[in-house]
């Protein structure tokens, strides 16, 4: 369990900022972590070789005054688990596989409360591959 805090901590630090940058829909630097730390536990727990990284976000989503929602999209890269490189040095897969990912987090913390990833396939389809 607390490896996959460590992996989402590092990429937060190595990426936060070019999240933020790149990707305007993030409201604060905590929602920036909260992607982050879900692309951690994904990585972290997908029975794939290779590491996602973020492609691209929807706006964040409240429910509530506690609970928040995040779809976002995640590709494959050229950087296999077993390097441990800096995310930036990850290039995309030209064929890389692309997911949907929908986050559900708490207001403490960044605390991610649920996480359900898709495959995308070129037909615009949805294939069921949870982690």
């Amino acid at each position: 369990m607390e490896s996959w805090l460590k992996v989402a901590l590092v990429f937060s630090v190595a990426t936060g900022v070019n999240l933020v940058e790149a990707t305007p829909i993030f409201q604060n630097i905590q929602d920036a972590k909260s992607i982050a730390l879900a692309i951690g536990v994904y990585n972290s727990q997908a029975n794939r070789n290779s590491i996602f990284k973020l492609l691209e976000a929807d706006p964040l989503y409240r429910l509530d005054e506690s609970v928040q929602q995040m779809t976002f999209r995640i590709k494959e890269t050229v950087c296999q688990k077993s390097e441990r490189q800096s995310m930036e040095e990850c290039d995309f897969k030209d064929d890389g596989l692309v997911k949907t990912c929908l986050a559900y987090f708490s207001q403490q913390e960044p605390h991610l409360s649920g996480l359900t990833c898709h495959t995308v396939t070129q037909k615009s389809c949805m294939d069921t591959s949870n982690i």
